[in-house]
């Protein structure tokens, strides 16, 4: 433990950035954008994104990473959106009991790793 200027504790980041560690999918909540994102201003600065658009959560066993995909409304993934990013990476759409890699960042948290 550390102290800030203030003197509030800090807890130490136990991770360092860029530790990558398996898991699996341990379940996938369907949802709409404006369900999973707490402050939707700071996610939609474009004012282009609709609180009502399908989207599903995934969430992992890999150190609580989580990955939430918004769902086009037509059969077709732009090549950039994070399912068409997901399906390249582990070869088919998210399930249950599905392999996966997390990789932490600066600030210790863990995010699933997608191919570009």
């Amino acid at each position: 433990m550390k102290y800030n200027a203030e003197g509030w504790v800090e807890k130490e980041i136990e991770n360092k950035a860029g530790d990558i560690v398996e898991g699996t999918v341990t379940e996938i909540e369907d949802g709409t954008l404006g369900k999973f994102v707490k402050d939707f201003s700071k996610f939609d600065k474009s004012g282009k994104s609709n609180k009502e658009q399908p989207a599903i959560l995934v969430k992992t066993s890999a150190k609580s990473a989580s990955l939430m995909i918004a769902l086009p409304e037509g059969k077709d993934y732009h090549p950039k959106s994070k399912m068409a990013q997901y399906i390249r990476t582990y070869k088919k759409a998210p399930f249950i009991g599905q392999k996966i890699k997390a990789m932490s960042d600066e600030n210790g948290f863990y995010n699933l790793i997608l191919a570009k």
